[in-house]
This record gives C-alpha cells, structure tokens and sequence, in this order.
C-alpha cells in the first residue's frame, strides 16, 4: 500500500544536514514516514558521485526511520503541532486518529503538502518549525478523493496541483475524474475535467516540464495527456487565469 514519496534536500552542501525521504501509505492506518541515511552511507556518495547504495546500507548505525505524530492545537483542530517518533505502533494509531488512507505528497522549501483521501484533507506541515496546518480539499468541482500533488513555486506564492482518486461520474454525478489546484489563498481551481465522463478511473502520474509550460497526466485507463496554456505562458506563472469551478471559459489547450 505504499503510495507516495518526496524528499527534502535543501542544503546539500550542508554537512550537518542529511536529506530526508517521506513516504506515505494507503491504508487507514498508513503512516507517513520518513527516512534519513546514514552519515557515513552519504559522506561516501557524495565523495564517490555514485548514490545507489544510498538508501540499501548503514555502515556506521545512523540511518534513520521515524514516523509522524500530529498534535492538533486544543482550540483549534485544524492546526497544531508534531513530532517524529521511532514507534511504528504509534506512527499507525496516530494515522488511524488523524490522516487515513495518505497518497500524495510533495515538499517545497521545507514546506510539507500531503492529501488524505479518506477524510479529503490536504495537510501543509513546516519542517522547520515542527507546526502544521489542514483544511479540506472539496471545493468546487474537486469533490472526489485526492490523491497525488505536485506543488510550484508561483510568482504570487505556491499552487498546489491534484490528481482525483475518483471513479467514473465521482460525487458529481456528471463528470469523472481531472486535476485540480489551490493557490496561496486557498482559491481552488479546475484545470482539467472529465465532462463527458469517458474516462472511467482516477486521474495519476501529474508531473511538470522544468520550464512549467507543459503539464502531464494520465488517467489510468491508458492515456496520458501533455496540456500547455494557449497564451503561452507556464503553470504557476504571475496570472493564472484558468477556469474556476464552473465558468464557462477554459484557457487551456490539451492534447494526447
């Protein structure tokens, strides 16, 4: 049931810093784990360039498996604290307690995103001061499950981009699964839209160009699309003028 996977790698001139590798579960007590390699295992790539034993050998004992532990704030739930413990058992029950069924995950300048589609959350979790937030992820036409996200850095902030873990007609009753995003306001958007409801399955595999121009995605039924904005202009770009919800207009040209 393993899912999702980002890593955190901001400082790799850092000696004191190793980077750290997050793994989500799909299971309702799937927890969100994270891995370190050990001092030696990188002191040793980073000599030789070659990585590939990287995350397979602990010469020196200092490789490291932790698991999240949320504590919402007493006054409000939608935000608090966390921690990492070394106890699979409670990383499971604190799962089970908070963020079921986890898949995608992204993390941008020690900056955390996370969807649970059991309860359609997206938690943002702050490496560095050990806070987090939640808020739900149904709005507008994004009321199926969340599942993989990709966040880029905008000019005007991050935007955070869905994949639906939905079926054929989802909640909505008339369309299928598309993509979705959030800016930095919690404005969501609809980029793109199985209206006709001809593609059966949950929309995988989001992935950007380097330049953000291009956008890729597969529905799970056997196609993948390359979408790209008509004005030219990339995803995340200073105005992103993509349709909200249900106005009539779409920016967007897409082919296979």
């Amino acid at each position: 049931h393993y899912e999702g996977v980002a890593y955190d790698n901001r400082f790799p001139d850092d000696a004191n810093f190793r980077p750290k590798l997050f793994l989500t579960e799909d299971t309702s007590s799937g927890p969100l784990e994270r891995f370190q390699p050990s001092v030696q295992a990188l002191a040793d790539a980073k000599a030789s360039g070659d990585y590939s034993n990287l995350l397979h050998i602990d010469p020196d004992n200092t490789a490291q498996t932790d698991y999240l532990l949320i504590t919402p704030d007493a006054n409000i739930d939608t935000q608090g604290t966390f921690i990492w413990t070394s106890s699979l058992s409670a990383g499971r029950d604190n799962a089970n307690s908070y963020f079921q069924n986890c898949e995608g995950i992204d993390v941008r300048n020690g900056m955390l995103y996370m969807t649970c589609k059991a309860d359609k959350l997206l938690f943002i979790l702050n490496l560095d001061a050990m806070t987090y937030i939640q808020s739900s992820t149904k709005s507008g036409a994004f009321n199926d499950q969340p599942d993989q996200i990709a966040a880029i850095t905008g000019v005007n902030g991050d935007i955070m981009y869905f994949c639906e873990d939905g079926i054929s007609g989802g909640n909505s009753g008339v369309s299928g699964s598309g993509v979705h995003a959030r800016d930095a306001t919690g404005q969501g958007y609809t980029i793109l839209q199985d209206e006709g409801n001809g593609l059966a399955g949950e929309t995988t595999g989001l992935a950007f160009s380097p330049d953000r121009k291009l956008m890729i995605v597969a529905y799970q039924q056997g196609r993948i699309y390359k979408i790209w904005r008509e004005d030219g202009r990339p995803f995340g770009g200073q105005t992103l003028d993509i349709r909200y919800h249900s106005a009539p207009d779409n920016i967007f040209a897409f082919a296979e």
